[in-house]
């Protein structure tokens, strides 16, 4: 099992690498520094063919040698929902959980499960001046200069929680829970991303997205290097074009 997930976290860096770039100090400076081990520790060339081959099996399910686009699809799927597992199963840890009563709609008859509930989670995760701002009438200051971005993820925290509690009793189980931190996961929360990339480019808050307001914001997330790309500002103006005229 350990194997198997090295081999996905392989592939993951395989297929998210950037274009080839000349090494120098800053070579690696996209990684963490926890995700680049010492040289020491690096892998051999022959060790990542030799595991390049290995995942070449795994993918190529009908063994003929080749790759085809669905048993790629069906591998970066399981690549996908494996770092997903991995992400939920250690914020799930980090907020320790309690065994809860749950009711459900499939049965009347509660069942014990671990949960984990709004005023937990907000505890553990918000300083102490935002929960201050978010339950005062009066306005609240703070030095801190990350105390804004706090009170905007509280706020979209609340949307997400909402959609994602099914029964509506303010404590989340796992199933839950992913669908509150992962909501692109499941049909009855996705649809809480589209409403925070709205919020994100309405600069003027008309509840549309203008065409100035797509470019803006499609330029402060791109790197560098794709704003430099010569197609970059046509493709972002036949995207948003696009859109527009699917929602008309």
């Amino acid at each position: 099992m350990h194997r198997i997930t090295y081999l996905l976290c392989f592939t993951v860096a395989i297929v998210t690498a950037h274009e080839p770039h000349e090494l120098g100090p800053d070579a690696d400076k996209h990684l963490h520094d926890s995700q680049i081990p010492p040289p020491g520790q690096q892998p051999s060339r022959e060790e990542i063919t030799a595991m390049l081959k290995e995942v070449f099996t795994l993918i190529d399910k009908d063994g003929d040698k080749q790759l085809s686009g669905d048993e790629l699809k069906a591998w970066l799927e399981k690549v996908h929902l494996s770092l997903i597992e991995e992400n939920v199963n250690q914020q799930w840890n980090f907020y320790q959980p309690e065994v809860q009563e749950v009711h459900s709609w499939e049965s009347y008859d509660p069942e014990k499960r671990e949960t984990i509930s709004w005023e937990h989670y907000v505890k553990s995760t918000y300083p102490d001046d935002v929960l201050q701002a978010v339950n005062s009438t009066e306005e609240v200051k703070s030095e801190d200069p990350n105390f804004k971005s706090y009170l905007q993820m509280y706020k979209r925290a609340v949307k997400r929680w909402k959609a994602a509690d099914k029964n509506g009793d303010n404590f989340l189980v796992k199933e839950e829970f992913t669908n509150f931190i992962h909501p692109e996961e499941s049909d009855e929360t996705k649809h809480i991303l589209v409403e925070e990339a709205m919020e994100d480019m309405d600069s003027d808050g008309n509840k549309e997205v203008s065409l100035s307001e797509y470019v803006k914001h499609m330029s402060d997330v791109s790197q560098e290097e794709e704003k430099e790309d010569a197609n970059f500002w046509q493709v972002c103006v036949d995207i948003y074009l696009a859109g527009r005229k699917a929602n008309k």
